[in-house]
């Protein structure tokens, strides 16, 4: 089935106000782990893949390495991830690569990086005919419909790229009041 994404440059009427937040987050996890106490990553796959038809026209390529991640509060799946690593990019940081295994990309690549460029995040809300929904739930993960996600591209040492994606699983954990502290996407890194 073909699909047709809208990326837009707004998180507004991204689902609550607390979502809306979360989404204009700088750094995701940390956010997460202020709110919800520590915050493990599962690694679901890391393999070369053809890029979905909005990817491609993100990267202007057709494929690349992609890291498909799960974060958990507990035992609770509260957030996913998708990097999108093509290969000239994994060439040039392969040592760093290989030394993640299940440490968060941000906080060995990206964060506090001078060298290091992101640009303003995209947000969508996707749906069950999204690859992503779907690669997901070929891990037994089933998202929310809407799926509430946000994408940047990451610029290492200035031209290198990199595509982070991020998407919320358990809304219930992050409804309330509470305001996310942290560094907003508005703010640079």
């Amino acid at each position: 089935m073909m699909y047709r994404q809208s990326w837009s440059a707004s998180s507004d009427h991204m689902g609550s106000l607390s979502l809306q937040e979360l989404l204009r987050q700088a750094q995701w996890i940390s956010a997460l782990t202020a709110r919800l106490g520590p915050i493990t990553l599962h690694l679901l796959c890391w393999e070369s893949q053809a890029l979905f038809e909005d990817e491609i026209m993100l990267l202007d390529r057709a494929d690349a390495s992609v890291r498909m991640v799960l974060f958990k509060a507990g035992e609770a799946i509260v957030s996913c991830g998708r990097v999108l690593i093509p290969p000239e990019t994994y060439t040039a940081y392969q040592a760093q690569f290989a030394a993640l295994q299940t440490q968060p990309l941000g906080r060995t690549l990206l964060y506090g990086k001078p060298d290091t460029t992101r640009s303003a995040f995209q947000y969508a809300a996707l749906t069950a005919v999204h690859p992503w929904w779907q690669a997901l739930t070929r891990y037994g993960v089933v998202p929310p419909v809407p799926f509430f996600v946000r994408r940047s591209v990451f610029h290492l040492a200035g031209r290198y790229p990199l595509v982070v994606c991020e998407g919320c699983l358990d809304m219930t954990l992050l409804e309330g009041s509470h305001e996310w502290g942290g560094v907003y996407a508005q703010q640079s890194l």
